[in-house]
């Protein structure tokens, strides 16, 4: 049941913000991976 449930609001979602989720997650994993070898330069 809870499968199912969980089928129907994903099919509510589009695949354009399944996309753009993923999209989001790059971007993060992107600035981080940026980033983080300065945190110690900076502190």
């Amino acid at each position: 049941m809870n499968f199912v449930y969980i089928m129907h609001t994903k099919n509510l979602f589009c695949c354009h913000d399944s996309v753009l989720l993923i999209l989001l997650i790059a971007l993060i994993i992107l600035v981080l991976t940026t980033y983080i070898p300065f945190i110690p330069l900076v502190t």
